[in-house]
């Protein structure tokens, strides 16, 4: 027998397209729209900070060039006075420091995601000045903290996942600055994210390649640098191409050890940190009477190295050792920048020294300096960001060569697998280590040591004052139907633990309605203060039997318990909701 048709104008819901594949279909809408959103606004965002830097350093070296040769002022001064300005704006933010990559990724991997527009907007003009006025730290980190702040500003209006929008803005930012919005979208995925979901690459790839449309098509804008390779190799070049990697290697990890160097000798200097910058202003002024190529973010540097050859061995060798040294301490004493682009001058300056001996060996047969220049950028580049792929990605969305690409990969292997044992996975990872956030151990303990156990302490307990008897303490766990009981003073302060079985062992031997309970609490059990995290606790509690364990503060003062199952069970929710994030399509 057949079914009829559902009578005209019933209010049955179509079968085909239920209400909640309609939800499904407006969540995808509106995370699509995000991507669009965030993608357009910062680019335009990220054009209006690269013209305003380059105006600012177009004005000073117009300046400078006027004063003749010998000690030029403001060549000297400039950096100094912007590194005033610099301290000045961070000294209205409210955090101690510039916003850096780092932080980005402590923010993602903790999933605590606290960026400040009013911080935001205070490190993007710090940036612009220091960098302006010739500071020698990289534009793509400021770049990258200033999207975040934009994705994740429109992230919290869209009330959406707070790390889609930071994944947004950061992939907008960088596409539209490099022209490569596939290797922006791995950089997001591969540095800032940690991991790969349908759910965070589709609004990441939608806000990329709208940052891409928008500079190429509507502002008509170049990439910072060009590249272009269409020469060949030979067999034998490509252990060149291995022994620039592990060259580059070398090179990235004494760059970071620098940074890190400096960093801990502007903290022992007592100097507070808005007047830092300044000190590094006054470095950068000093040595740039000398070098001057090592002022600014230093693209131009990358192009004349690459197509060019004005640059003797010893010009090369003074740069990239002046360059190593002077961002390091723009770094270390409080510049707002990056790593990325001095990476890439440092990378590219070391590729044409160890491209000169290429060229001696190989002579006619060699495929020129640019190839080894560019192999040699990014194997100093990819260890410095961790970001291999993305490095990779670069040379290819930059040049279209396949085989360049090819020889670049085998750099980067290199470089990356020598660089991990040297140096860590990047410089964040060894900035976050530093300030005890080990993301080696992996997202979920990340998590989880950064949450109190005081989220998980109940009161819920059997409380025995320590005067009372034994026997009192028995019929309390009896009537609660628990198997543990907290003696405490009359001022609340934590004595020692009883249980059941104890008292049960004791009652053999005294009248458990003569002996107080204080006599047989055991003050040696395992206790936790209230500060601990939940990884601490499920690390201290290894060997732990029993029910549930105290909590004390510093004085002695009971606060609450924690049971085991409770610090189990967030622990699987955290697994839980993390392989949810990482595997969710919507």
């Amino acid at each position: 027998m057949s079914k009829s048709a559902p009578p005209s104008g019933s209010n049955q819901p179509d079968p085909v397209f239920q209400p909640s594949e309609r939800n499904v279909a407006i969540r995808i809408l509106n995370i699509l729209s995000i991507g669009v959103a965030i993608g357009i606004i910062g680019s335009f965002l990220a054009v209006a900070f690269v013209e305003a830097i380059e105006w600012i350093s177009s004005q000073l070296a117009s300046r400078g060039n006027t004063q003749g040769v010998g000690f030029r002022m403001v060549i000297l001064l400039a950096p100094v006075v912007g590194g005033f300005i610099v301290g000045g704006l961070l000294l209205l933010g409210s955090s101690s420091g510039p916003l850096s990559i780092a932080d980005l990724v402590c923010s993602v991997q903790s999933r605590q995601v606290r960026l400040s527009v009013r911080d935001g907007i205070l490190n993007t003009l710090a940036a612009i000045m220091g960098m302006g006025a010739g500071a020698s730290v990289g534009i793509y980190g400021p770049l990258s903290t200033m999207g975040a702040t934009l994705g994740s500003s429109i992230g919290r209006l869209a009330r959406t996942d707070p790390t889609l929008g930071i994944g947004c803005g950061v992939a907008a930012a960088i596409s539209t600055a490099f022209n490569a919005p596939i290797a922006a979208v791995v950089f997001v995925h591969e540095v800032i994210l940690r991991h790969y979901s349908l759910r965070a690459f589709a609004p990441i790839t939608v806000a990329s390649s709208t940052g891409f449309f928008v500079s190429n098509y509507l502002l008509d804008r170049p990439p910072v640098f060009r590249v272009f390779a269409e020469r060949s190799f030979f067999a034998p070049e490509f252990l060149a191409f291995v022994f620039i990697g592990i060259v580059g290697a070398l090179i990235a990890t004494a760059f970071m050890r620098s940074i890190l160097f400096a960093s801990r000798v502007a903290e022992s200097t007592g100097l507070p940190v808005w007047a830092r910058p300044a000190v590094a202003g006054l470095g950068v002024g000093l040595v740039a009477q000398w070098v001057p190529e090592v002022m600014g973010v230093g693209m131009h540097l990358v192009e004349t190295t690459i197509f060019g050859e004005a640059f003797t061995v010893s010009n090369l060798l003074i740069i990239l050792l002046a360059k190593i040294l002077v961002t390091a301490l723009c770094l270390g004493f409080g510049f707002v920048g990056g790593v990325f682009s001095p990476a890439l001058v440092i990378g590219v300056l070391s590729g044409a020294l160890m491209g000169q001996l290429c060229l001696l060996l190989f002579g006619e047969l060699s495929s020129g300096l640019a190839v080894y220049a560019i192999c040699g950028m990014m194997a100093v580049t990819s260890p410095v960001i961790g970001a291999p792929l993305t490095a990779i990605l670069i040379v290819f969305e930059l040049t279209r060569n396949y085989e360049l690409t090819t020889a670049v990969m085998i750099s980067v292997v290199f470089s990356n697998v020598l660089g991990y044992r040297l140096c860590g996975r990047s410089i964040f990872d060894r900035q976050l280590f530093l300030q005890g956030f080990d993301l080696s151990m992996g997202r979920d303990k990340v998590i989880l040591e950064r949450t109190p156990i005081a989220n998980h302490v109940t009161t819920d307990a059997v409380l025995i004052n320590s005067e009372q008897s034994l026997n009192d303490a028995l019929q309390a766990m009896i009537e609660a139907d628990r198997t543990e009981c907290y003696v405490l003073d009359d001022l609340s302060r934590y004595q020692g633990k009883l249980r059941l079985f104890d008292i049960a062992q004791v009652q053999k031997r005294v009248d458990i309605e003569q002996e107080t309970a204080a006599t047989y609490a055991d003050p040696d059990q395992l206790r936790f203060s209230h500060d601990l995290s939940v990884l601490e606790a499920l690390e201290q509690m290894r060997e732990f039997v029993g029910e549930s364990i105290p909590i004390v503060d510093q004085r002695g003062y009971f606060i609450g318990i924690i049971y085991e199952s409770t610090l189990v069970a967030a622990y699987l929710d955290t697994l839980t909701n993390l392989r949810t994030e990482e595997h969710a399509a919507t």
